[in-house]
């Protein structure tokens, strides 16, 4: 394997983004990784793989005699830094190593190069620079006696050679300070449209090689692999946008070890956009809306709790147009191959079908997307959910819920079965394998209670479900603002569980391959329930925005951190033995 692809590795396990590097031009986004090093990392996996079963904690000494296969000649107590170079074809990763200086300077780092099958040449007029080969891998690395550190960049095209040489001749080691378990900064210096549109045409190399990479799978329909394809593409919009019009985004991971046994660790961000651009004014539109669910406080025990008040500016309003339209065609195009329903069910699916997907379009247009769920387990394998979003064609669903009836054998509609306020409650039960997604969720032939108010939809489910959807919206009450535009909390183990009964009733893949990929998901299955089954199962996510800051924190807690050490020692028995 290739060195790169190691260090990439053992550097981006927590997370990987963005600093600076001299050789580009002011124009170019300055981006940078900044980690404490290899002792550092080797010290946060230790605690995670801590956290699980005495066996499974002998895999230690595997993972980290990995570890030091790469880090012969590396000073481990010393920052690593990533620079991802923009300015240049194709875009590649400037790393900065910190020699050690046990022997003669990176002669030891340099052996353990030749070791892993690199050739390396010093060049004939400068002392400090060697050039790297190995197969259709080349590069050069630049050695730094006064820091102690050498640059390395590596490519996969010789015709950008020349450009990396003087890239790395250029170099200037970064001195960014080191936040957290690690930290990276995206940085544009240069606010102005012409530069703006500089980064936008320097990430297209990024799509290109995004794009390239995704191929049809033989399992797939066309329309799932355009689905796939258009997901991709409209991450690239988010990223274009992101690299060409913030003005600094900044990432750190932290692992809070202070509990014994019980570590936690958290993903921070902070960004704000350059004034005048589309993304600033998306972010401005945040909390010039006030939230019609702020009144619903979380459910008490509740495994899912969420909260969205978000604006859908016109650039995400004609991604999520565009997936919803090919959505409605892929749909359309399983209906044509289905042998289980009649040729007039297929029709009445495709109208219902159509008629729901308008009503979030009528959101989508209106460009803002506002709702809320609340799900608590009952004790008994289901759960008790309720949930809404703002519409404002709500309404019509009225006129299209009763030909669920006849859009699949077995489907239940009963309309106006209750009623709060101006909310009309309307009871619906679909007959197993109808929606293989809502018998997962929800649990097959369950009862979902739909009301339909002139502004919001509403849905509930479980024992119960009813009279706690009628309580929620009893209590509604008056929108409010508020700077809080996302909430997300999940407690895991309550739904890997119901997924864990639910795989029970699949059926066995029609290929070897099929079948080990079930085997290795109920692997994981029981390896999640193991980790969680103590508490620390919790995922929380949150974004602020104020004074054109946004600021968001994501945190997991112990049983998800032993969840990933179990996973980390599954694949060292499998790989390192």
């Amino acid at each position: 394997m290739k060195i790169l692809h190691h260090l990439a590795l053992l550097l981006a396990t927590a997370i990987l983004t963005i600093s600076s590097v001299a050789a580009q031009t002011p124009q170019d986004a300055r981006i940078t990784i900044s980690h404490p090093g290899f002792g550092s990392l080797k010290s946060d996996l230790k605690s995670v793989i801590d956290l699980t079963l005495p066996a499974e904690q002998t895999q230690w000494e595997n993972i980290k005699g990995y570890i030091d296969t790469f880090a012969i000649g590396i000073d481990d107590v010393r920052p690593v830094y990533v620079s991802v170079i923009t300015g240049i074809k194709p875009n590649t990763i400037l790393i900065w190593i910190p020699l050690t200086a046990k022997q003669q300077l990176f002669k030891e780092f340099r052996e353990n190069l030749e070791s892993l099958g690199y050739e390396v040449t010093r060049d004939a007029k400068d002392v400090t620079l060697f050039m790297l080969s190995q197969d259709a891998e080349s590069g050069w690395i630049r050695v730094f006696s006064t820091e102690r550190y050498a640059a390395l960049v590596l490519t996969s095209d010789k015709t950008a050679l020349p450009a990396l040489k003087e890239l790395i001749l250029k170099a200037v080691l970064p001195t960014d300070k080191v936040e957290g378990n690690m930290s990276a900064e995206l940085l544009n210096t240069d606010v102005s449209a012409p530069a703006q549109a500089h980064r936008k045409e320097a990430f297209a190399e990024v799509r290109r090689v995004s794009m390239e990479a995704i191929q049809k799978r033989p399992s797939e329909s066309a329309t799932e692999f355009e689905l796939r394809k258009l997901a991709v593409k409209q991450q690239m919009d988010e990223g274009e946008r992101v690299v060409g019009e913030i003005a600094r985004g900044f990432l750190s991971f932290v692992m809070d070890k202070k509990t014994p046994g019980a570590p936690t660790a958290s993903l921070k961000l902070a960004a704000n956009a350059i004034p005048g651009t589309s993304l600033a004014a998306a972010i401005d539109q945040i909390n010039t809306q006030p939230d019609a669910f702020a009144g619903i406080k979380k459910f008490e025990g509740s495994a899912l709790s969420g909260r969205l008040n978000h604006p859908v500016d016109p650039m995400r309003q004609a991604n999520f147009l565009e997936f919803l339209a090919l959505t409605e065609q892929d749909m359309a195009d399983r209906l044509k191959g289905s042998k289980e329903r009649t040729e007039a069910e297929k029709v009445t699916s495709l109208k219902v079908t159509s008629s729901i997907l308008d009503v979030i379009r009528s959101s989508i247009k209106a460009g803002w997307m506002n709702g809320f769920v609340e799900s608590v387990p009952d004790g008994k394998g289901d759960f008790v959910s309720v949930g809404a979003f703002s519409a404002p064609e709500a309404g019509s669903l009225t006129a299209v819920l009763p030909e669920l009836a006849n859009a699949g054998k077995g489907n239940l509609v009963e309309m106006n079965v209750d009623k709060q306020g101006d909310v009309a409650i309307h009871r619906v039960q679909l007959a197993e394998g109808y929606i293989d997604l809502v018998d997962r969720v929800f649990g097959a032939k369950k009862d979902l209670f739909i009301g339909v108010g002139p502004a919001h939809v509403w849905l509930a489910s479980g024992i119960g479900g009813k009279d706690k959807l009628k309580e929620t919206i009893a209590g509604l009450g008056a929108p409010q603002s508020t700077n809080h535009p996302v909430h997300l909390e999940i407690h895991c183990l309550p739904w890997v569980q119901r997924f864990e009964e639910a795989a029970k009733k699949d059926l066995p893949g029609k290929t070897p391959e099929e079948q080990e990929i079930q085997r290795e998901w109920a692997r994981r299955r029981a390896r999640a329930i193991a980790s969680c089954q103590n508490g620390g199962d919790r995922i929380v996510l949150d974004f602020y925005v104020k004074d054109g800051e946004v600021t968001g924190d994501l945190t997991l807690e112990h049983g998800l951190l032993r969840f990933a050490g179990k996973l980390m020692s599954a694949f060292s028995k499998a790989n390192f033995e």
